[in-house]
């Protein structure tokens, strides 16, 4: 009779731990529910002030509370649920990681994109970078875009384009000044971490103007539908 009572007990533990391993390995499938599978060889991520319009292309799907629990600091920045994630794209990098484009929050409101990315092997997210995001306040702004694209050895790299303005006249209307600044970095993805590769941005500029030429603009109620200018200064 004992032989049997810890036959069952043993039997009964194996089980339980079986499921809770799986609960553990399935959490991250809970927030990949949030994000819509796809594939590209090169994408412009770019950031709009309507950004709850339906058709914006990186609206996403809110990511409720309790998936939001499961994520870590190095995703949430130590900000609440109530700041708003949005689930956008996800994607494979290569057969251990895939990238999940997230809306995430910005100075005032959930316009930056970050793209996390998670190791599938370890059931985590190891690391995130901004790729886009737009700001304003009393003459200042600024957008964040950038060109996402693999290159022809299949590493995933981002090219990040910097806008920067002031306007004088908001301190003393008689000074029309209005002070410009156009940045360009380019950086890797490789396993965990996330390398700078060039922040040359006269190179850069020279190296991807025909895909900087295909960069939609970003102003409030626009939806990327005029060009920007790419001289620098």
């Amino acid at each position: 009779m004992t032989k049997t009572i810890l036959i069952i007990f043993l039997s009964f533990t194996i089980v339980a731990c079986l499921q809770n391993n799986a609960i553990e390995t399935s959490k991250f499938n809970r927030l990949k529910a949030f994000y819509k599978d796809t594939t590209f060889a090169d994408i412009f991520i770019f950031p709009d002030t309507g950004y709850t319009d339906s058709i914006y292309v990186f609206k996403g799907n809110q990511i409720d509370s309790a998936t939001f629990n499961i994520l870590t600091e190095c995703v949430t920045q130590g900000l609440p649920w109530t700041e708003g994630f949005y689930g956008i794209y996800s994607f494979l990098i290569n057969k251990q990681f895939a990238g999940l484009l997230t809306r995430t929050p910005g100075e005032y409101a959930s316009t930056a994109i970050s793209l996390w990315i998670y190791d599938i092997k370890n059931d985590s997210i190891v690391n995130n970078i901004q790729l886009a995001d737009i700001f304003g306040d009393a003459g200042a702004s600024e957008t964040l875009t950038s060109y996402l694209f693999f290159d022809k050895q299949k590493i995933l790299k981002a090219l990040t384009y910097r806008h920067y303005s002031y306007d004088h006249s908001v301190e003393e209307e008689s000074d029309t000044t209005v002070e410009e600044y156009w940045n360009y970095y380019l950086t890797k993805f490789d396993y965990t971490s996330v390398d700078t590769l060039s922040t040359d941005s006269l190179i850069l500029h020279g190296q991807f103007r025909t895909q900087l030429e295909r960069l939609p603009a970003t102003n409030s109620g626009s939806h990327c539908t005029t060009k920007v200018s790419f001289l620098k200064k």
